[in-house]
């Protein structure tokens, strides 16, 4: 996963942070990635993830 996330970096810039889920490789397991904006913080290891609480403010790209 990380190493599709580097090369869908080098494709698109996104300038709020970048999520990947296993799925989306190919990979069938509940984990996803997610890479805030400042590019120097490392990435969110999320394994087994559940949605806990959610915003009504959404974000369209």
């Amino acid at each position: 996963m990380f190493t599709s996330m580097k090369r869908i970096a080098r494709v698109h810039p996104f300038a709020k942070g970048m999520g990947i889920a296993a799925p989306h490789t190919g990979i069938g397991r509940a984990a996803a990635l997610a890479q805030p904006a400042d590019s120097a913080a490392a990435p969110i290891v999320l394994l087994s993830p559940r949605i806990a609480a959610r915003s009504e403010q959404t974000d369209e790209q």
